[in-house]
């Protein structure tokens, strides 16, 4: 599905469903030609803006129903081994800068 970011691209849509995001407070619009937006509120002062998200998390397209659950947990999956991957490869270099670092002092 594709995200729209661009509210002139808005008019004419028929709406299939609506989703209101409780985690991330922002509502999801479904549209019937496979295209979606996702709004959002913003606040300054006394004034609340509404914004169209140009990027959206993976977890508030699950749970606008654009993404399947099977799919989000397989990329929550992936993120969190690399992350892993990621985070290993970080300790390896800093351990390999402490062993250099103590060895030239013994």
């Amino acid at each position: 599905m594709e995200l729209i970011h661009n509210s002139e691209k808005l008019q004419g849509k028929r709406v299939a469903y609506t989703r209101y995001v409780n985690f991330d407070e922002c509502i999801a619009i479904v549209f019937d030609d496979e295209t979606y937006v996702v709004i959002t509120t913003e606040e300054e002062y006394d004034t609340k803006s509404a914004i169209l998200c140009k990027d959206v998390e993976d977890y508030v397209k699950c749970q606008a129903g654009v993404m399947s659950d099977d799919e989000y947990e397989k990329i929550k999956k992936q993120k969190k081994e690399a992350q892993k991957r990621n985070e290993e490869k970080r300790e390896r270099r800093q351990l390999e800068r402490l062993q250099r670092k103590y060895e030239d002092k013994s």
